[in-house]
């Protein structure tokens, strides 16, 4: 469900990022958030030897550095206009 939800949010948060709103870049930074914790629970279930596959420790961080990278252009962007 997760995956699906933030799917979701990320084609919406894609669309205000394209369109240039204040809202996307909001957006981006909640899913960041959102990815970076599921992704230190999956990570310490793995650790752990709880229910949770080397792929899922995997694709999660695919997904924060992913973020972390639109978000860190986002800001770079910003801080450019700002001049």
């Amino acid at each position: 469900m997760y995956n699906v939800a933030l799917g979701f949010v990320s084609v919406v948060a894609g669309i205000g990022l394209w369109t240039e709103r204040g809202w996307g870049s909001r957006l981006a930074a909640v899913i960041l958030i959102l990815h970076g914790l599921v992704f230190l629970v999956v990570f310490m279930l793995f650790e752990f030897g709880k229910t949770a596959a080397f792929q899922s420790v995997m694709a999660m961080l695919f997904r924060t550095v992913v973020w972390l990278a639109i978000y860190s252009m986002l800001l770079w962007k910003k801080r450019e206009r700002g001049r």
